[in-house]
């Protein structure tokens, strides 16, 4: 089969310091994809998307790809033209992997998310949009994490975004909107565990793996998050002391409630091909889902490949159940997405 794996090219703008990291690790989770799908005896093509859509109208012309593998999360660093690849893809009567644009577009926005899953009677923190420090006014819960409202890949946060004071808040808000523009998510920090759901459609089934991020590394002093050099700047601190326990081996009835909410979510908000859901589990034991992310990264050292395990997969066999998902919705009778 004739695969072509799309990912954003490196964007122009620097809003935030080594921004270009995440930038680099799609590039090399595309390489990781390919050399997986050359493996299993596909032909792979790969193109850096920018901000011409003529790059992908001739990426697709070019290689004829039976289906295309994305791994777009940006055009020309930004976030919310994420959604306008598979609608290209789409127009183009062109099969792609992962959640279809409608997702991307919703998921995007932390705020619109987070409301859609509180009015599925789904546990998540408290939440306001900030567009001017004015709004603050009205905020009383501390401490409390802000964050931009349309950004991936953990940008915008760093220790400072845990706030304890209106003080603080007003300062923070003040930094993202002039970075990334308002509205600015203020939200209730959850203290406690963090644990991520990793989802992924099969043919048999949804199949879920469940890690947890290792905050014993940190001292007591510091706020107990991802920031965006946990992620992404593997020297780092924040990195070294924020590692994956793959599998979390939680407690019953804990492990059965987070593979429960975590299925729940991905079947009623419309999810397809994979995604991860983001919990807190607080000091009497409650999760609280964070946000849900579609096509989360699929490097082969990030938490969704290193849930793949616990699913019974490896990383070749998960990219192709992956490459398979959209080409049997394809097959599927009165199907009108990808």
């Amino acid at each position: 089969m004739k695969v072509l794996i799309i990912h954003n090219a490196p964007a122009d703008p620097v809003r935030w310091r080594d921004e270009h990291l995440s930038d680099t690790s799609v590039s090399e989770a595309a390489d990781a994809v390919a050399s997986a799908l050359t493996a299993l005896g596909h032909t792979t093509f790969q193109a850096g998307i920018d901000k011409n859509p003529t790059t992908l109208l001739n990426a697709v012309q070019e290689s004829g790809p039976d289906v295309v593998f994305n791994l777009c999360e940006t055009i020309a660093g930004n976030s919310r033209l994420e959604a306008a690849v598979p609608y290209l893809l789409r127009w183009l009567d062109m099969p792609f992997t992962g959640n279809s644009p409608e997702t991307l577009s919703i998921f995007i926005d932390k705020i619109l998310s987070k409301r859609l899953i509180r009015d599925l009677g789904i546990h998540t923190p408290l939440f306001d949009a900030i567009y001017e420090t004015s709004n603050l006014a009205s905020w009383s819960i501390w401490p409390a994490i802000m964050k931009p409202a349309a950004e991936d890949a953990s940008l915008g946060i760093d220790s400072g975004s845990v706030v304890k004071t209106p003080a603080a808040a007003m300062a923070r808000f003040q930094l993202l909107a002039e970075r990334f523009g308002t509205p600015v998510l203020i939200e209730e920090f959850i203290e406690g565990r963090e644990i991520n759901a990793a989802v992924l459609q099969t043919v048999k089934g949804l199949r879920i793996g469940v890690n947890e991020i290792d905050f014993s590394r940190m001292s007591v002093d510091q706020p107990h998050i991802l920031t965006y050099e946990s992620k992404w700047k593997e020297d780092s601190p924040d990195y070294l002391q924020t590692p994956v326990k793959a599998p979390a081996n939680l407690p019953e009835p804990l492990n059965t409630q987070i593979r429960g909410v975590a299925g729940a979510l991905f079947q009623q908000l419309g999810f397809q091909g994979y995604a991860r859901v983001d919990f807190r589990i607080d000091e009497r034991g409650q999760p609280w889902v964070l946000e849900v992310n579609p096509n989360p990264d699929l490097s082969p050292d990030a938490g969704l490949a290193k849930a793949f395990p616990e699913m019974g997969l490896d990383y070749q066999s998960a990219m192709e159940v992956i490459l398979q998902t959209p080409l049997r919705r394809r097959e599927a009778p009165r199907d009108h997405h990808n």
